[in-house]
């Protein structure tokens, strides 16, 4: 086929054909992509471009009441599956004086079928409210507690960059690069007053190199009722500025889910994960259990160790699941038990597993942006540790 296009007008011609001649002297373009969907036809490929609000309010022993609020964009282009770029802004600041500015960007099919993902993060401090110290043996003092004996701060700014590739409709693989800049200023009276520990009292600049797989098969994200996944990582970082000191942290999880198909489901979830060090690490880079990090009922990061383990386990139960003439509503009840320990050397002789249980509620307005949880936790610790969120967590 020969194609003869002299007209001023800017035209883009899509035909897969390899023996197709093109005489154009005009405004017209010929396409070539390694992209075959382009060229059939799709009356759905244009879309509009989204953006979404973004809000949280959230509080518990370890950070306060905290607040935040962004914007979520969706940039979309016809040459483009799903979606050209993603952006995500987020500001938020804490009444345990937590501060934070994030920008996340993703744009899609930069190398073929692989995305290209920046993040910029500033925080002063970042979530590192308190440290107990390094070890499974490691105790809370109340009184020590109240008089801000644990009390750690540690500011962070952050850039990365990497390359990110979808496969199995919901799983990817990343790698990833970066530069971090970490301090840590010394508070007197506190557990870290001492110079005894890698990364106290001083400002640390650290260039890692991450890698990533997220094989996801549940059937929801934000409450899945049936289905797994697994997460391994890998982030090794080099100290620039001590020598060139290498560490390096892997890390796994493994979840399960199992609900049956009825109208108000019961589902059981269980998740096992784990993590291992090597080398020096800055103590706040180091494996952490607690709270949201494996160990509901204690305070977040409460236990520090080399490696760490960890199992939870959930049943929940959907009571509301309706449709409204406004919004679709779901709402339920959930109880929970976790077990979990770390690992350090010299501390052979502290083998016991913490544990920690508990309940709570959830309603889901719309979707998972709107979810407003409460929960009550439980251990030989804490006579209650209470956990409010509502809208869309920092991820």
């Amino acid at each position: 086929d020969v194609f003869n296009d002299q007209a001023p007008a800017k035209s883009m011609l899509y035909d897969k054909g390899e023996g197709t001649e093109y005489n154009l002297d005009g405004g017209a373009k010929a396409i070539h992509s390694w992209d075959k969907s382009l060229y059939e036809y799709d009356r759905l490929r244009f879309d509009y471009d989204h953006f979404l609000p973004l809000f949280f309010i959230g509080y518990d022993n370890f950070s306060g009441l905290g607040f935040n609020a962004g914007l979520s964009l969706t940039l979309k282009k016809f040459t483009k599956q799903d979606y050209a770029s993603q952006h995500n802004f987020r500001a938020g600041f804490t009444l345990n004086d937590n501060k934070f500015l994030s920008y996340k960007v993703r744009f899609h099919h930069v190398i073929k079928r692989w995305d290209l993902d920046a993040h910029f993060l500033y925080a002063e401090p970042d979530f590192f409210n308190y440290f107990f110290g390094v070890g499974n043996g490691t105790e809370k003092n109340e009184a020590k507690f109240d008089e801000n004996f644990y009390q750690a701060r540690v500011s962070r700014a952050l850039m990365s960059a990497g390359l990110v590739r979808d496969f199995l409709k919901k799983s990817h693989f990343r790698l990833g690069i970066g530069i971090e800049q970490n301090k840590h200023d010394r508070i007197s009276n506190t557990i870290l007053e001492q110079d005894s520990i890698f990364g106290v009292h001083e400002t640390l600049t650290i260039l890692p190199l991450e890698a990533s797989l997220d094989l996801d098969f549940r059937d929801e994200k934000g409450l899945p009722y049936r289905g797994s996944r697994a997460v391994a990582s890998y982030y090794h970082g080099t100290v620039t500025n001590r020598s060139g000191k290498n560490f390096g942290v892997f890390s796994a999880t493994l979840e399960q889910y199992f609900s049956n198909r009825v109208r108000h489901p019961i589902t059981l979830g269980l998740r096992l994960g784990g993590a291992k060090g090597h080398g020096d690490i800055p103590w706040y880079k180091l494996p952490t259990l607690g709270n949201a990090n494996g160990l509901r009922g204690y305070f977040e990061n409460r236990f520090t160790g080399k490696s760490l383990l960890f199992f939870n386990t959930e049943l929940r139960y959907q009571f509301l699941n309706t449709y409204t003439a406004v919004v679709p509503i779901k709402a339920g009840v959930k109880v929970f038990y976790d077990r979990g320990r770390v690992y350090q050397k010299g501390e052979e002789l502290n083998s016991e597993w913490r544990q920690g249980y508990g309940f709570g509620f959830f309603l889901t307005p719309l979707d998972e942006n709107f979810t407003m949880a409460i929960s009550f936790s439980f251990s030989d610790e804490e006579s209650v540790y209470p956990v409010f969120s509502f809208g869309t967590p920092l991820r």
